[in-house]
């Protein structure tokens, strides 16, 4: 019994460390510090591992590699995840997301609930992972929705923007949060059990892990190793183990005769899928699909995306709409889609200049994005990735309407960034072979009018996206 206490205690180090670690990288090293200045940032601490954050989980990278049809070296790491459940069966689940450990945070309020399982609902898991591997596949990386990091993500980014209570009802992802986290109040580990279909990749690939839970001939099936165990993964009628063990330890801590003992094993454990479950699990998969599909292959418009970005359907199908960059960028320059941009770019990224500019001197985007959705440049290289082109509203530039006293802010601010893009004169205008988009100017209009009581909300200048060009990229262009 000693040795299994130190199994827990163990696993509850671990856990805690990882919580911490994760909560730190998010809230202190991720946002930029703050400057006076758009021109000079300084940006996030250089050796924060912030991409490590999503790229841990494993179905949420792995997906977003299968829809972009490429990879890279830290595919590694969502590899190694999953390689890990053949040693240990899911020691993820149960020694290192955050969000598990959120969970069992909360569960420690709610009574335990002897019995009160929902073995006919694990199906659903199983039913989202098919849905997931199936519309990564047609090249949609919509997995980030329905995977634990990037959920936690998002919801702490919520939190962090979360300065009054009325903004509460603006932060859907920590709504979702909440309800994963009461749930376990139900049921110890409901998310897990019933809806993560990470944890469901896990556990097919658990069948096969080297070591397994093993009951001995001394079980007096006293039934506690399976009103202890919070995944579920004990059958009631032999209680022997399923593919949904986690290595956790808790049944052998509760054992009053030891008879519970973790040994190597090359046999597969036995899956008994019942066809109630198949019938329910198909039947939820193709309603999903049904019903996403349609909406997610529908094209989205043209975006002003993040320096470094994939190209058009590529940039869509990598990104796991985990909010990272938008946390890490000063201004903030970079926002997310919401849904009046359509199902296969709600989420992503772009870079909106009536609230801030691509800073020269940030390349943080590139330095958090877990899946090389933004590509990270060094400051030389992303200041020449040409993100669209500035062009003047006519009807709004006060030169073009005769108005000599134009301080000119966006050739300013043009100059300063060091692009030199706009060329002066009577009535200003832009040479689109030194434009790159980065949108300061917009910003600088709208503020410096602003200041001279002089309102523009859309600014006396806008960018055209790049998408919507024909022109040279930056690669080409020596």
């Amino acid at each position: 019994m000693p040795r299994n206490r130190g199994r827990i205690l163990l696993r509850r180090i671990v856990q805690g460390l990882v919580l911490v670690g994760f909560l730190a990288t998010f809230f202190w090293l991720t946002p930029p510090r703050p400057s006076t200045s758009q021109l000079n940032v300084e940006p996030i601490h250089p050796w924060a591992p912030v991409f490590l954050l999503c790229l841990i989980d494993p179905l949420a990278s792995l997906a977003a590699f299968l829809a972009s049809r490429s990879a890279s070296i830290w595919i590694l790491v969502p590899v190694a995840v999953v390689a890990s459940s053949l040693v240990f069966p899911r020691v993820f689940c149960s020694h290192v997301c955050p969000l598990g450990t959120l969970i069992d945070v909360v569960g420690l309020a709610g009574a335990r609930r002897s019995g009160t399982s929902f073995p006919r609902l694990r199906f659903i898991k199983f039913a989202l992972l098919a849905a997931v591997v199936v519309v990564s596949a047609l090249g949609l990386g919509v997995a980030g929705f329905v995977t634990p990091m990037p959920m936690l993500t998002r919801a702490c980014r919520e939190a962090a923007g979360l300065y009054e209570v009325s903004a509460i009802l603006a932060t859907p992802w920590l709504w979702v949060l909440g309800v994963i986290l009461l749930l376990c109040l139900i049921r110890e580990r409901f998310w897990c059990n019933v809806l993560c279909p990470s944890g469901a990749l896990l556990s097919l690939v658990s069948r096969f892990s080297l070591f397994k839970r093993v009951r001995t001939d001394a079980c007096t099936s006293c039934k506690r190793c399976a009103n202890a165990c919070d995944f579920d993964a004990i059958r009631t009628d032999d209680f022997t183990t399923t593919t949904d063990c986690t290595y956790c330890g808790e049944c052998a801590r509760v054992c009053p005769v030891d008879a519970i003992e973790y040994r190597t094993s090359l046999k597969p454990v036995p899956v008994r899928p019942g066809r109630r479950d198949f019938i329910a699990g198909t039947c939820v998969s193709a309603g999903l699909l049904a019903t996403g599909l349609p909406l997610g292959l529908r094209k989205s418009e043209a975006r002003l995306r993040p320096p470094g970005a994939l190209p058009g359907d590529d940039f869509l199908a990598r990104c796991i709409r985990c909010g990272l960059c938008a946390e890490a960028c000063p201004g903030p320059a970079i926002h997310l889609a919401t849904l009046s941009a359509g199902i296969a770019a709600y989420g992503t990224p772009y870079v909106n200049p009536l609230v801030a500019g691509c800073s020269p001197s940030c390349n943080n985007c590139g330095r958090v994005c877990p899946t090389g959705a933004i590509q990270h440049n060094p400051l030389r290289v992303k200041n020449r990735i040409i993100l669209g082109t500035a062009c003047y509203r006519q009807d709004l530039c006060r030169p073009y309407g005769g108005d000599d006293t134009c301080p000119r802010y966006c050739e300013q601010v043009c100059t300063a960034a060091g692009h030199n893009a706009i060329v002066g004169g009577i009535e200003p205008r832009v040479d689109p072979n030194k434009c790159v988009g980065c949108g300061l100017c917009v910003k600088a209009c709208i503020e410096g009018n602003a200041a001279e009581g002089i309102h523009f909300p859309t600014g006396a200048i806008a960018v055209t996206p790049k998408l919507v060009q024909t022109r040279m990229d930056p690669a080409v262009r020596k």
